[in-house]
């Protein structure tokens, strides 16, 4: 759930390949 809160984020939209999960 929490990696879904940081997807909608756009700061870390193009980022999610792991750095984003924290």
């Amino acid at each position: 759930m929490a990696t879904q809160i940081i997807d909608d984020t756009p700061r870390t939209k193009g980022k999610r390949s792991g750095l984003g999960d924290i």
